[in-house]
């Protein structure tokens, strides 16, 4: 078993969903530690981030006490297990979270369908479930209402129970690949969400490079069409 956890508007936020370079990175969820230590069974950080501004963040996080398994970032999903057939779709479809699932079933030996998935983009959450994975979780990105002290999010030690009941009933009837959509939830601020550390951009930007890439590939297509 193995859950899988985005960064941005699920964990952190600058108050409007991501966190955007130069602004603070505000920690949603105070005592997310503890939540995380209810469950039997590996963590693990999925982003689209380099592995600095991953760093950077997690560190923040202050999840000492929680071993993660790995953080996998922007090269790791783009670049582990490539083949010339990865690095084509990788053209096509872009750095899709999923790329991470066979590296994870060969280094960690971890199965698809025993792995939950959480996060913030329906569109990413819809691509896991696709390829077999467990659980999908799609959470309300977390942002600041417009009272600036009110905060949008889940609730994370809910969801915790409800991925733990996933986990002890696998192999039941009806368990099967699913995706859930918790209900967003409305908190009051706390000072703990408040790190006084601000998001600084570092470390070559894969993702930003694959969309690049992506773009001159697509033009090359069209060329070559129109050529014929």
């Amino acid at each position: 078993m193995l859950l899988l956890l985005d960064l941005d508007g699920v964990l952190v936020s600058d108050g409007e969903g991501d966190t955007c370079v130069g602004k603070e990175i505000l920690c949603i969820h105070p005592g997310l530690k503890n939540y995380l230590r209810t469950l039997d069974f590996p963590v693990a950080v999925l982003t689209h981030r380099s592995r600095k501004e991953a760093s950077q963040i997690v560190k923040t996080l202050e999840l000492d006490g929680v071993e993660l398994l790995e953080v996998f970032t922007a090269n790791d999903i783009a670049f582990r297990r490539l083949t010339p057939g990865r690095f084509l779709s990788l053209l096509r479809f872009g750095a899709r979270k999923s790329r991470i699932i066979p590296y994870i079933q060969a280094r960690w030996k971890v199965n698809p369908e025993d792995i939950a998935f959480v996060d913030d983009r329906k569109e990413n959450v819809i691509d896991m479930v696709r390829v077999g994975v467990g659980l999908g979780v799609h959470v309300p990105a977390a942002r600041f209402l417009d009272d600036q002290r009110t905060v949008s999010t889940f609730d994370m030690e809910d969801l915790m129970a409800r991925i733990q009941d996933w986990s002890d009933s696998k192999g039941q009837k009806g368990s099967g690949a699913r995706m859930i959509s918790p209900k967003p939830i409305q908190i009051p601020q706390q000072q703990g969400m408040f790190s006084g550390v601000v998001m600084q951009e570092s470390g070559l930007q894969i993702f930003k490079r694959i969309r690049g890439l992506r773009r001159l590939f697509k033009r090359f297509i069209r060329w070559g069409r129109v050529s014929c």
